[in-house]
């Protein structure tokens, strides 16, 4: 596909705003090849292109408050797309952030959840027909707080980049869906790098539009099986019915969604 269609296509979203404008240009951007997709980036690091993923899941979990999404990002090794022969030179910056040998003494990035993100609640069920409509806001923060100010356990999410550092303030967006169970996903967030003794949230990410599958929702069997199940998840999500009930793993089991619906009411 030519610069000049794909500019096209840009322009077009930008101009409308509309989703199913974004994902025509997504798609092309994919099938052109572009390498700009599916990367984390960390300004103002060594990298400015920023690094592949090795892996990223996505997931649901309900319990007694809602539906939640749960995500795992792992990284692959910071300099993997290096060209031979480059070395641990900072470039003349300062700092462990601009530092490559630092970077390098911890290999990987992995943002996995701890809580995990809040979005099917009786007031507001998850429609997963609806998902490129919303943004969530998660541990959103105040310019002046600082990792003393937050309980490292209550947040949605743990970070191991130059150690075990802390992540907050997180923008997360879902573009339409590519497929049944398939988005495109945009991630930002803030860093602090606390393991180096930093509080200041000083540092930010950006993970640029990726393609995620989502898994479904994992649901805990009690003794009413599948009817007691669904009548749980029937809380909490639109349309239960478009769920399929997947297959036992002990005492746990997964909701996956069906095909979109056809049209929105």
């Amino acid at each position: 596909m030519s610069d000049d269609r794909l500019r096209a296509l840009e322009q077009a979203w930008r101009k409308s705003g509309a989703p199913v404008d974004e994902a025509a240009w997504l798609r092309e951007r994919a099938r052109s090849g572009d390498p700009t997709l599916g990367r984390i980036t960390f300004p103002g690091n060594p990298w400015p292109g920023g690094h592949r993923l090795e892996e990223l899941t996505w997931s649901g979990r309900l319990t007694e408050r809602g539906v939640w999404f749960d995500l795992e990002l792992k990284t692959v090794h910071y300099d993997a797309d290096d060209p031979p022969g480059a070395d641990d030179d900072d470039g003349g910056g300062s700092g462990d952030w601009q530092a490559r040998i630092v970077w390098g003494n911890y290999h990987r990035c992995t943002i996995s959840s701890n809580t995990g993100v809040l979005v099917g609640t009786e007031a507001e069920p998850l429609d997963l027909d609806r998902l490129e409509e919303r943004e969530w806001s998660v541990d959103p923060m105040g310019p002046d707080t600082t990792a003393a100010d937050l309980e490292h356990d209550d947040l949605a999410f743990h970070v191991y980049l130059l150690g075990h550092d802390m992540v907050a303030d997180h923008r997360l967006r879902f573009a339409p869906r590519e497929d049944p169970s398939s988005w495109w996903l945009r991630w930002s967030g803030r860093v602090a790098l606390t393991y180096a003794g930093h509080d200041a949230f000083e540092h930010t990410f950006e993970l640029s539009p990726t393609l995620v599958r989502f898994e479904g929702i994992k649901v805990q069997i009690g003794p009413g099986g599948e009817a007691e199940a669904r009548a749980r998840l029937a809380r909490f999500v639109a349309r239960p019915d478009a769920w399929h009930f997947g297959q036992h793993q002990g005492t746990w089991a997964w909701f996956c969604p069906e095909q979109p619906t056809a049209s929105r009411p």
